[in-house]
């Protein structure tokens, strides 16, 4: 397939979507890691099964996303995101119209005022309390995270939200192979462009773009290739190292939600896969 033609796909396909990068100032009410502002209405959501806390991943301060997520979230308020992060990762599905074990999405419309609160005592440190060493690929580095013993809290990264274009994998098109790595080049090399206007980066330090990301077009994961046309992508957390995130092979934990719960705010019923690419 040439480029010509791969061109033509992009023009025609690209999505808008909402992309994060760091932002140095402190006060921002969208970070990852850390401890919530979570208001004392709600409760620090646990296992279903064994009861252990989950841990915390994110807040997303609705207010301060790009003026088109109006037509899919609330204009205000803030999103949780909580995870179970131990040696085993199991995020099993769950069946229709429950909530997944071992994920939980919250919703609070008065969420930003509410005070940092405290971890609980029974969360477990994170992935079960090992470095979680990953060497490869040897491109990356060493995966070893500098991580006290029994740490069970994420580092803070302050982040700000962008609009830009996100397009559909290759594999989407029945593109493989030589045609499908020119497609992602491209693709990529749009992204960092439209990116590069708005003065903003999402490159790590080896030059790795770091696709965390709410709605739009997902990125291609193993296992959840059946959920690109029925569900829509509430929030896609890369591997980071500054985030001590490595999810799946150096892949994304992905949030999901079905149109009809996202219409209704039924963020409840959102469910997150983990997989590599």
């Amino acid at each position: 397939m040439s480029d010509t033609n791969l061109k033509a796909i992009l023009d025609d396909e690209g999505r808008k979507a909402c992309v994060f990068a760091r932002d140095v100032r402190e006060s921002a009410t969208t970070y990852f890691g850390g401890l919530p502002r979570l208001p004392s209405d709600h409760a620090w959501p646990r296992h279903s099964q064994s009861g252990a806390s989950l841990h915390f991943l994110a807040q997303i301060d609705c207010a301060g996303l790009p003026r088109f997520t109006e037509s899919y979230l609330p204009p205000e308020g803030i999103l949780y995101f909580f995870a179970l992060m131990d040696e085993d990762f199991v995020w099993d599905r769950p069946q229709s119209g429950e909530a997944q074990a071992a994920t939980r999405v919250l919703y609070s419309a008065a969420g930003a005022g509410a005070p940092e609160r405290s971890a609980p005592a029974t969360l477990p440190a994170l992935y079960g309390g090992s470095d979680y060493r990953y060497r490869k690929p040897q491109w990356l580095g060493d995966w070893a995270f500098d991580r006290a013993p029994g740490q069970t809290v994420l580092p803070k990264n302050t982040m700000r939200s962008v609009e830009t274009v996100s397009f559909p994998d290759a594999f989407a098109f029945g593109i493989y192979n030589e045609p499908c790595r020119q497609y992602r080049k491209l693709a990529d090399s749009r992204l960092v462009a439209d990116l590069a206007e708005k003065d903003i980066s999402i490159a790590d330090a080896t030059g790795r773009l770091l696709k965390h990301q709410m709605l739009g077009a997902p990125a291609w994961m193993q296992g959840a290739e059946d959920l690109h046309e029925s569900k829509i992508l509430l929030l896609q957390l890369d591997s980071d190292h500054l985030m001590e995130w490595l999810w799946a092979d150096v892949g994304m934990a992905q949030f999901w939600i079905d149109p009809a719960d996202l219409a209704s705010c039924r963020f409840g019923r959102a469910f997150a896969t983990l997989g590599s690419s």
